[in-house]
């Protein structure tokens, strides 16, 4: 039985335990009300669907909640009043708000007031619901059978309101995967896919008892649909290793907001994406995806599309060996005076070392002496570039916008700075989907974050979203003499910092001053970034750091580049398809994790080097539960938060029903059981 039928059944279970066990207090939105039979059709919400990562961990997914009422005019007064002191220390213990005698006196006022109604307990979990039916009084309510009828019979007193509430085990990538909001707009993949996930809703008969209060008759007019599952192509990994990365850096920097994209080369999966921005507090929370919806001037790593264009246009006879006078590190175009970062200028330099250097002078005039009289060429092969639909899997994504030489905003200026990165806005997605289709030798493929559409496990050919290229946007002779270039920035150039001693990387930095028209520097604000693949000579992943205002220092390659280094060589050292060193895997001592072979050494080389969250789980999967597993017995989980339970039990193959919120406090089956006879299990939490 697979993962998703086992979730649904659960679910199921749940909700028919849950309508027969209670009676429901629904919103006062009526829907063909009929006031003189006191009967109303009200409707039966959809289970929602999951939301999961490539390899089928749970990204988001709905799980009950419950408000309790008491009614006290069917609480007999002797039963209360024998049981009232038991009642109010357990509901004390369980809850662990007020002390059993506010619990007490709270209930007596309420009596003695003739209130009928009184509220008990909000946002309520499953594995408290449970406990709770079962306390003295409220046991009365379903005399040791689970239906309706006893509970309409009106003994225990207890009402229970129920909702599905949206968890997210992981809490990774929340912006991307978005909001669950009936009140306000849906955001990110529960938006853009809501009309998959949000299922559909069905009808039941409900009954008028007074006080505001309908119970279910028991008739159900129609049963609800189960909403559809989307499977992502996130790695958990990979995601709280570019969340990790780029928390660190931000912090460090005090910078406004940050995100990284990585994706894969061949495909267009984006495997991990993240946007955090600072709160007042000094903390960072993954608040908007500026990542896919916000453009501005990309700065100098545009001048990759740049020399993409030249290189590419057969009308040109150009070599990146071709030198082009820098001069002393300023040039004057028209009224305006373009500068290099070196004071002094370059001097006469190739047009290679312009790229590697980033030599502002060197790319405008290589673009403008080439393209004078023809700048309308230039734009035309922009916008063949830039003409595309990027991201299709989340709404808001804007399109690159640029100045064309028919539009009054054209002026002398506009093609030498645009070839430096300013007078075009892109966002990061776009630029890192340039970058991609260069090392994926000049073949653009479609950013995708959704792969799939399930529904009870089966998946129609229509809901399989395959690959997409959206064209050639360069020869694989001009992507060879590009990633040439890339390698050059990291080999002796503007981020010759970032030159990994584990594999060799190509990108491109960029520092873009966001408010230039300021005269005062004191106040001058700039955005780091770097794009760029890994490893240089067979690209597997691509990936695009943007920091915004960082405070402390603000050049890319002390900013952004670093970033990028740490998330390449984090990423090497885990994919075992990237790791050249295959004799190290030879030792029999090896462990299958999240699908990829790793070995004892190869954790202590990582933790010894590394500092991400999941290394330790990795850790305790190998060493403190490496007895039990070796035993072919389930380790005791008490203790564990949910993304270690769920990360460690996942990987042996063992489904995760998640019960309440905190730590693992209880599990069915017990530690010790049989591993083999194992295929769910469900843990406590509080």
């Amino acid at each position: 039985m697979s993962k998703l039928i086992k979730i649904i059944i659960v679910n199921i279970l749940l909700l028919g335990f849950v309508s027969l066990m209670v009676i429901t207090i629904l919103d006062a939105t009526l829907i063909d009300a009929k006031s003189i039979t006191n009967i109303r059709t009200s409707p039966i919400p959809a289970v929602r669907g999951n939301i999961y990562s490539e390899n089928k961990k749970i990204l988001a997914t709905s799980i009950p909640e419950y408000d309790l009422y008491l009614d006290f005019f069917v609480i007999d007064s002797k039963v209360l009043s024998q049981n009232i002191d038991s009642l109010s220390i357990l509901i004390s213990s369980l809850f662990n708000d007020k002390s059993s005698q506010e619990y007490k006196k709270s209930f007596l006022e309420a009596k003695k007031q003739n209130k009928r109604f009184f509220s008990l307990q909000k946002k309520v979990d499953y594995t408290q619901l449970k406990s709770l039916i079962n306390f003295p009084v409220f046991k009365l309510g379903n005399n040791n059978r689970m239906n309706i009828k006893s509970y309409n019979s009106n003994k225990g007193g207890l009402i229970i309101k129920q909702r599905m509430t949206r968890k997210h085990p992981y809490d990774l990538a929340r912006r991307t995967i978005g909001i669950d909001r009936v009140t306000s707009r849906r955001v990110g993949l529960e938006g853009s896919w809501n009309g998959y996930l949000e299922g559909e809703s069905g009808y039941r008969e409900e009954k008028y008892i007074g006080n505001n209060v309908w119970i279910p008759t028991g008739r159900n007019i129609k049963n609800s649909v189960i909403g559809k599952d989307i499977v992502t192509s996130i790695d958990v990994l990979y995601q709280d290793i570019i969340e990790s990365s780029l928390k660190k850096k931000l912090l460090e920097e005090e910078a406004d907001y940050g995100c990284v994209v990585l994706m894969e080369v061949k495909t267009g999966y984006i495997k991990a994406i993240t946007n955090l921005k600072r709160l007042e507090s000094g903390r960072y929370f993954d608040s908007y995806n500026n990542a896919i919806g916000t453009k501005n001037e990309p700065g100098s790593t545009f001048k990759l599309i740049s020399l993409m264009i030249a290189l590419s246009d057969p009308s040109l006879d150009i070599s990146i060996n071709d030198t082009i006078n820098t001069f002393e590190g300023e040039f004057k175009y028209f009224d305006r005076t373009m500068e290099d970062a070196r004071k002094g200028g370059y001097g006469k330099i190739t047009i290679k070392e312009s790229f590697e250097k980033s030599s502002n002078i060197g790319i405008s005039r290589i673009i403008t002496e080439n393209y004078k009289g023809k700048e309308q060429d230039f734009i035309d092969r922009l916008y063949s570039i830039l003409d595309h639909d990027f991201m299709l899997d989340i709404a808001g994504e804007p399109k690159p916008s640029f100045t064309t030489p028919e539009n009054y905003l054209w002026s002398g200026v506009t093609l030498p700075w645009m070839s430096t990165g300013y007078e075009v806005e892109m966002t990061p997605l776009q630029i890192l989907t340039i970058y991609n289709a260069v090392a994926n030798r000049g073949e653009m493929m479609q950013p995708k974050i959704v792969k799939r559409i399930e529904s009870n496990g089966f998946v129609s050919n229509q809901n399989q979203f395959n690959p997409t290229s959206m064209g050639v946007i360069c020869s694989e002779k001009v992507s060879d003499l590009l990633i040439e270039l890339m390698k050059g920035v990291v080999l002796n150039g503007t981020a010759k910092n970032i030159k990994s001693k584990f594999l060799e990387l190509a990108g491109k930095t960029g520092t873009t001053q966001i408010n230039y028209t300021l005269r005062d520097k004191e106040e001058m604000k700039y955005q780091t970034s770097f794009a760029g693949f890994f490893p240089a000579d067979e690209p597997k992943y691509s990936c695009i750091v943007v920091i915004n205002n960082p405070k402390k220092q603000y050049y890319a390659n002390t900013v952004a580049a670093p970033v990028f280094k740490d998330i390449a060589e984090k990423i090497y050292n885990l994919d075992f398809d990237l790791f050249r060193n295959k004799n190290e895997h030879k030792t029999q001592d090896l462990k299958l994790i999240d699908n990829k072979i790793l070995s004892k050494k190869r954790l202590e080389f990582l933790s010894n080097h590394f500092e991400i969250n999941k290394i330790d789980y990795l850790k305790k999967i190998v060493f403190k539960t490496e007895n039990d597993l070796k035993e072919g017995v389930l380790p005791d989980m008490t203790n564990y938060n949910i993304t270690d339970a769920s990360f460690i039990l996942n990987n042996y193959g063992i489904d995760v029903e998640l019960s309440g919120r905190g730590k693992v406090v209880n599990q069915i089956p017990k530690p010790g059981s049989r591993l083999k006879d194992i295929k769910k299990i469900t843990l406590f939490l509080m």
